[in-house]
């Protein structure tokens, strides 16, 4: 209520916010015993492999915990077969050229459930990114069209 309790418009009203008037933000976070409120990511950057629902952050952080990644990015694209498939975008350290996805996978079925496991892994120099420095995760989608 101190920002906005609804819109001019009734329909739009009605869409973004929930029964108990709570504003519907798209955020998926979670709540902690002391009560502190943490944010994970957007629900539209949830990837849905095979009816099960797959957080890119987690997969994201199981990829930077492997000696020579900088960096990575985890979309999902569309797939015929699983609706969407995982597929992983890494920034290795310049000096690293033996880290391949065989070796990345084979160190990411040691972390991960197997419908996490990226199906496909491409390295870039660079992930592209806003002026804040969030990942353009829309962007990530097109490297994989090539």
């Amino acid at each position: 209520p101190q920002v906005i309790d609804a819109y001019a418009d009734s329909e739009l009203t009605a869409h973004s916010f929930d029964e108990d008037g709570w504003f519907k933000t798209g955020d998926v976070g979670h709540v902690n015993r002391q009560g502190q409120l943490f944010l994970k990511n957007r629900r539209t950057d949830r990837i849905i492999s095979g009816g099960e629902n797959v957080d890119p952050t987690e997969i994201e952080s199981a990829l930077t915990q492997i000696s020579g990644i900088i960096e990575a990015a985890v979309v999902g694209i569309p797939d015929p077969e699983w609706g969407q498939k995982v597929v992983a975008l890494v920034v290795r350290q310049s000096n690293v050229t033996s880290l391949s996805e065989e070796k990345i996978i084979s160190e990411l079925k040691k972390k991960l459930s197997g419908y996490k496991i990226p199906k496909e892994i491409r390295f870039t120099g660079s992930l592209p990114k806003t002026s804040m420095g969030k990942i353009r995760r829309g962007e990530l989608a097109s490297v994989f069209d090539r």
